[in-house]
């Protein structure tokens, strides 16, 4: 397949996330990788889940080594797996192999390797500040974003809160709002 008709039905395939982050800097670089590799049996889309969980444990461990310059190595390699989590999800829909096994793999590792990146990052910051806040303070973000969820339903269905109207807009700025306020539309 030529690069012309690639790069169409990658085009095609593209699905626009809402975070800031991942549409300046990961999902495009993401799609010019996949412009080259993305017909390259070699490499699919559970296999990319896969490389990205490995990484975000290796990024993980890099925090935890308690070398200080390992530190923004870590970082590297936190943005390299993200950038692979990209990638996963639109190979599949290239190549029309999106499965219900592989939407799982790729949901349950995004749950599983946050916690674990704030909670070795509160490890490392505890260690350097010598006292155990930055651990409190790590595991009651960690209880509270994989609780989010069910404090939202809570809130709506016992007591009528629902998030404010600007928050449910599509715009660049709302969308934005709502990453920082970790506030999903209903």
């Amino acid at each position: 397949m030529g690069l012309g008709a690639r790069r169409s039905r990658l085009q095609a395939s593209f699905k626009p996330r809402e975070e800031w982050w991942s549409r300046v800097f990961a999902t495009p670089v993401a799609g010019f990788i996949l412009l080259g590799v993305a017909d390259w049996r070699i490499i699919t889309p559970n296999r990319l889940t896969a490389l990205s969980f490995i990484l975000a444990m290796a990024s993980a461990a890099l925090v935890v080594s308690g070398d200080r310059d390992l530190l923004i190595a870590a970082g590297v390699v936190l943005q390299i797996a993200y950038i692979v989590d990209c990638m996963d999800g639109q190979l599949a829909r290239y190549r029309g192999a999106a499965s219900p096994v592989g939407a799982f793999l790729d949901k349950w590792s995004d749950f599983v390797k946050f916690p674990i990146i704030v909670l070795a990052l509160s490890v490392e910051a505890s260690y350097a500040d010598q006292t155990i806040t930055p651990m409190v303070l790590g595991i009651t973000g960690v209880f509270l974003i994989g609780y989010l969820p069910y404090l939202k339903i809570f809130a709506f269905n016992d007591f009528g809160i629902a998030p404010w109207n600007v928050l449910s807009g599509k715009s660049f700025a709302q969308r934005n709002l709502r990453f920082f306020l970790l506030v999903k539309p209903y």
